[in-house]
């Protein structure tokens, strides 16, 4: 079979949302199959080695952001206009569309997967057996940041947003032969808008090693940091708990692991004590290893937080939010607590080894169950052309 991929980042596996579409190739290749993969890549992005004789990457390099004042006025000024979302018409990319066509009309492929919400917009009228992968509900998402927002203007962006993403998904998902969601409550939002198969598809991520060390003192923190949710969260965790935390026990650190970190967040970290911000790394297993417990301090989510099932890949014990866990199956092995006892229950499982060693094979029993290449394989089987 051949089969290609229009992706809204590399597969470098290195964010939440790539990390399910570079498992998912992998899967294919390893079964024999042919796979090419064409997106927009911005240099400044990590993009990990990705290599394989039956894979093939048509990149279309992202543009230098504008900088003169009066054609960024008119940029967002156009992008304000019409329809789309903001946040899908300011990626579209034309040079991207005439790869994906020239490599539709120059290829047979079996099967051609939309992998993620702004993908959407490629969709050609005559495609051929397509499938739209889910891999963060955007529309619900936006739903949940107007309900959060308190100013005025903020919250009429979100409404706003939210009634042209709504539209957005009427007007594409209506076209696809399969939707591929992410969570239970998706499926049953998503299933209104399309004639199509509409079935939850399992986010692989193979289990690692376990890396629990009884010995360990350290948390960590992984994720994009110029994602909304990611910054807010962790603003939280470190104005609220850190302290108390890291006076508990003074050898302690807080690890931050991710791209993207702006300014702001910067700033913000440099002016707590024993905060490390190790950025991109390379290999999560050398981080994961010093560290007792992982945080997710996320208030807002929709779909599955990929961040929590990476800690869980490794047998590490984490501490989330509720809202951190919403989409995953019962049993977890996650041990969740809200802002009011957030601190109590962090302190609490740091010193207490036995229990985080209990949450960590609860850690290993659920990836293997849930979240295998076995399950993507039966999936795949059943539901793939």
């Amino acid at each position: 079979m051949k089969y290609l991929f229009i992706t809204q980042l590399f597969p470098s596996g290195l964010t939440g949302t790539s990390v399910k579409t570079r498992n998912t190739i992998e899967y294919l290749l390893k079964q024999g199959h042919r796979v090419d993969v064409c997106c927009v890549h911005a240099s400044s992005f990590r993009k990990n080695n990705f290599k394989h004789p039956k894979l093939n990457f048509y990149l279309v390099p992202s543009r230098e952001r504008e900088s003169n004042f009066i054609k960024i006025f008119f940029r967002i000024t156009w992008l304000a206009v019409g329809l789309r979302p903001l946040n899908v018409k300011r990626v579209f990319d034309q040079r991207l569309a005439e790869v994906f066509n020239g490599l539709l009309k120059t290829n047979d492929y079996n099967q051609v997967f939309f992998d993620g919400y702004t993908t959407l917009q490629y969709l050609n009228k005559n495609q051929r057996s397509s499938v739209y992968i889910d891999d963060e509900d955007i529309t619900d998402l936006l739903f949940k940041r107007l309900l959060e927002s308190k100013q005025i203007l903020v919250k009429l962006y979100y409404l706003f947003e939210w009634f042209k993403s709504s539209l957005y998904e009427r007007w594409y998902l209506a076209k696809v032969d399969q939707i591929w969601a992410i969570s239970q409550a998706t499926a049953a939002r998503l299933r209104q808008f399309s004639t199509g198969k509409t079935v939850v598809m399992p986010t692989v991520v193979p289990f690692k090693k376990n890396v629990f060390s009884s010995g360990a003192k350290d948390l960590v923190f992984t994720g994009t940091l110029n994602w909304p949710e990611n910054k807010h969260g962790l603003r939280w965790f470190v104005s609220n708990c850190w302290s108390q935390i890291h006076k508990d026990d003074p050898s302690r650190k807080l690890l931050i692991t991710g791209q993207l970190l702006d300014d702001d967040l910067s700033k913000f970290l440099s002016n707590y004590q024993s905060i490390d911000i190790l950025g991109y790394v390379p290999d999560l297993m050398d981080v994961y290893q010093r560290s007792a417990l992982a945080i997710s301090p996320i208030f807002i989510n929709s779909g599955i937080k990929v961040k929590v099932l990476t800690y869980l890949s490794y047998g590490l014990p984490v501490i989330s939010t509720h809202e951190s866990v919403l989409g995953l199956n019962h049993g977890h092995g996650v041990a969740t607590a809200s802002k009011k006892y957030f601190l109590k229950e962090t302190l609490g499982l740091l010193n207490d080894r036995k229990k985080r060693a209990q949450i960590s094979k609860q850690a290993e029993k659920y990836i293997k169950k849930h979240h295998s290449y076995k399950v993507l394989g039966a999936f795949i089987s059943q539901h793939l052309n």
